[in-house]
């Protein structure tokens, strides 16, 4: 089942805003952000969400580089389902279409 919808990655200048909406009823304890680096790298921890969360900023990221993340719902049943992935490059200045 898909406890979470539309993740997408924003981003601005050394920095990527991620935004996500959770389902109605969708019985999830938390949420783990991953990082990689290029698409078939390495994901990494980047940060911890409480259950309400639906945004995360993360931030001190190199300009001109494609960052991917991967986001894992942790459900009260102790399944995890992972949403993503989804990429963003920085840039110094960074207009909106």
């Amino acid at each position: 089942e898909n406890r979470v919808t539309s993740l997408t990655a924003a981003p601005a200048s050394r920095k990527v805003m991620l935004a996500w909406q959770v389902r109605d009823g969708a019985d999830i304890t938390g949420f783990k952000l991953y990082r990689a680096e290029g698409q078939n790298g390495t994901y990494a921890l980047v940060q911890e969400l409480e259950a309400g969360a639906e945004s995360a900023e993360d931030t001190g990221l190199r300009n001109k580089t494609r960052y991917y993340y991967r986001l894992e719902a942790l459900c009260r049943d102790g399944t995890v389902t992972v949403h993503g992935p989804v990429c963003a490059t920085p840039k110094l200045r960074y207009a909106l279409q």
